[in-house]
């Protein structure tokens, strides 16, 4: 990882792994993959966030997908999201960064339990909107963060993520 992508970008995770633009940060016990397992939304890959153990400890887990937004306007942001039991964590969501992923905000809640278990959402952000809102700016280093914090393996716990696209 480490790239900047331009836009538009868009991934269904079908080369089975993350690409250029992408990196991850582990908890304890964490584990982040690109597994055709647990039902991707389209095709046979999807990126899913969980643990390892069953009710070890408690793991944050981070998937950033680093961007290059300078110049940019009116970006829209969306993806395809589903939990598999989670509870309710505040750590749970999708943050911004427009400082290369030396600070983030919180932008949008990914509340387990406000959704139906294992059942896809389609979300639809306007990025730049959010980003002015959060004093922030599309900057030539932009971290969208997508954050999952629990202590058990899909299918008790953990998020999946397929069909992430910005334009």
């Amino acid at each position: 990882g480490g790239g900047y992508a331009t836009l538009p970008y868009s991934t269904g995770f079908e080369a089975g792994m993350l690409d250029e633009y992408w990196t991850t940060v582990l908890g304890t016990e964490g584990r982040i993959q690109v597994t055709s397992a647990n039902g991707p939304y389209a095709g046979s890959y999807h990126l899913t966030l969980d643990d390892t153990t069953n009710g070890g400890a408690y793991s944050q887990n981070e998937a950033w997908l680093h961007l290059d937004l300078s110049g940019e306007t009116q970006v829209s942001f969306f993806f395809q999201w589903k939990e598999f039991g989670d509870e309710n964590h505040t750590q749970d969501g999708v943050f911004f960064s427009d400082d290369g992923g030396s600070s983030f905000t919180k932008v949008q809640d990914l509340a387990g339990q406000s959704y139906t278990n294992n059942t896809w959402q389609h979300f639809t952000l306007d990025l730049d909107a959010l980003a002015a809102a959060n004093g922030l700016s599309l900057s030539s280093t932009f971290v969208v963060k997508f954050q999952q914090y629990d202590n058990y393996p899909i299918a008790t716990d953990g998020f999946a993520f397929d069909d992430i696209s910005l334009n």
